[in-house]
């Protein structure tokens, strides 16, 4: 009895080591591109930073990465009318009273901006404000090579309604807050911001997240 169970179990380890294949994968080296992250909003100004992108297989430090910010570009912003180049304003030598905007451009603390020489690019100058409508043009000449892109600030689409619900789970007082909307035909997402008012030591403290993208139709 013994014999023939060992027979079909080593058969099986046979078969099982016979299946077995060495598969390598040829992984391209790292090459270093690029990276510009440009955003313009309604009543604010453009706002461009400029880094390299990061090998994956080298050691991640606070360091690395924001020595990655790119300094020394050429930045145009143009509306089609008016046509604006773009400040270096940069963490070590901040306009007074910006320091808070700053820290939360780079995402440090306020204390850390002056250890770093991190530089973004934006404009005081309220010509080229973001305004519903227009069509923006960005333009980036950094070490001999020039960079473009476009966007454009379409129509707000205003919430239907907004309403609080009671969470039947929970207790008296917790639930969550719903919004609708109709969007429109031919717009493909939405991204919108929740911000939640919190109240430490008597006084109003904000908090803010990004929720996910909302796809077309009716939506909650």
């Amino acid at each position: 009895m013994e014999f023939r169970v060992l027979i079909p179990l080593l058969s099986l380890m046979v078969f099982l080591g016979s299946c077995t294949k060495e598969v390598k994968i040829d992984i391209p080296g790292y090459e270093e591109k690029v990276v510009i992250d440009g955003r313009i909003e309604t009543g604010m100004p453009p706002i461009v930073l400029i880094s390299k992108t990061q090998d994956i297989y080298s050691p991640t430090t606070l360091d690395a990465f924001l020595n990655g910010f790119q300094s020394g570009a050429i930045v145009t912003v143009s509306d089609g009318t008016t046509t604006v180049v773009l400040d270096q304003i940069c963490s070590d030598n901040l306009p007074p009273g910006t320091e808070a905007m700053a820290a939360a451009l780079f995402g440090i603390s306020v204390e850390e901006l002056a250890n770093y020489h991190l530089c973004a690019y934006s404009t005081f100058n309220p010509a080229i404000f973001g305004q519903v409508g227009k069509t923006y043009s960005l333009k980036v000449e950094l070490n001999g090579e020039v960079f473009t892109s476009s966007t454009q600030i379409v129509n707000p689409t205003p919430l239907t309604s907004v309403y609080w619900k009671q969470d039947p789970g929970a207790n008296p007082g917790y639930g969550y807050s719903w919004a609708d909307l109709t969007d429109p035909p031919g717009y493909d997402a939405y991204m919108w911001e929740v911000k939640r008012i919190n109240i430490v030591d008597g006084a109003p403290k904000e908090r803010s997240g990004f929720q996910s993208n909302i796809q077309p139709g009716n939506r909650r």
